[in-house]
């Protein structure tokens, strides 16, 4: 369930069948049907920055860092990667995942040795998890998450071998999981939950 204030966004969802919404005391709560697979419902407190920009930003962003990495990263930076892969492996929750996704993106960007970018990327990183309240699993896990694993070891593959053509695929999967972290539409409000796919 998401809780959300009275948008255009949430009247368009409603008129396309796409939210169920109920009147409580301040707020509506809608309920956004769950598609198969490893998602996450991610609660935003309301800091005054949309998490769906954050995250598009911080893909954007990573997309550059890690292009950069593929020539720059050395033994160290390989293994931050690894130990950040083996932890979203292990994760038991949304919350762990989630910690352990950005701390790959992190090591990726820490080896583009662009430091400045790296230092912006680090602001993204900070304030989506600054303004994390609440991360959970629903719906079948198994086969998204085996998918979005296989995705970040390709990246991490990629850099190692220094292979451009793989990379550049791996970077097209990751584009097309975070399409569809973003469907449906992410509602702003007070409490913000963010629906994820597997990214």
């Amino acid at each position: 369930a998401l809780a959300v204030g009275t948008t255009l966004g949430l009247r368009i969802l409603r008129d396309r069948g796409l939210v169920e919404v109920r009147t409580g005391r301040r707020e509506f709560v809608a309920s956004l049907p769950h598609t198969p697979g490893w998602q996450a419902d991610l609660w935003f407190s309301d800091t005054g920055r949309d998490p769906s920009e954050l995250f598009e930003a911080r893909s954007h962003l990573e997309d550059l860092l890690t292009r950069m990495a593929l020539d720059r990263a050395g033994p160290e930076d390989m293994r931050d990667m690894d130990w950040a892969l083996d932890e979203m492996h292990r994760a038991t929750d949304a919350a762990g995942y989630l910690a352990a996704n950005l701390r790959l993106h992190r090591a990726l960007a820490r080896a583009s040795r662009l430091a400045v970018l790296a230092d912006v990327h680090e602001t993204f990183v900070t304030l989506i998890d600054a303004g994390l309240v609440r991360a959970v699993l629903v719906g079948g896990t198994d086969d998204l998450l085996r998918h979005n694993i296989d995705v970040h070891r390709g990246i991490v593959s990629a850099v190692r071998h220094r292979d451009g053509e793989a990379l550049d695929e791996a970077l097209r999967l990751h584009r097309h999981d975070l399409v569809r972290e973003t469907t449906p539409p992410i509602i702003r409000s007070r409490d913000l939950a963010v629906h994820l796919g597997a990214g």
